[in-house]
């Protein structure tokens, strides 16, 4: 959870940035943020523990100056068995 902290605070501080960056006579940044949350529970006979729980997460920042584009995006995936969880930033 502390990495998504990171991430999202970093996110912020560009948009934040992203506002302010702006010469006379052009447009201003464009900022766009993102977050997918999936929370699934419930009972499964086909795994185990029989009480699964599952979240997903992404957040995306897209950021555009002009004709530059940047962004970032965070990801991960954790559920009850802690079988093939991940957390990535690209």
């Amino acid at each position: 959870m502390r990495a998504r902290g990171r991430g999202l605070a970093l996110a912020v501080a560009l948009a934040a940035c992203a506002g302010g960056a702006r010469a006379e006579g052009s447009q201003g940044a464009q900022v766009a943020l993102r977050d997918l949350v999936l929370f699934q529970a419930g009972r499964s006979k086909l795994f185990q523990p029989v009480n699964r729980t599952a979240l997903y997460n992404q957040v995306t920042l897209d950021a555009t100056f002009g004709r530059i584009r940047a962004g970032l995006r965070y990801e991960s995936d954790q559920n009850s068995e802690r079988t093939n969880t991940y957390r990535v930033f690209t």
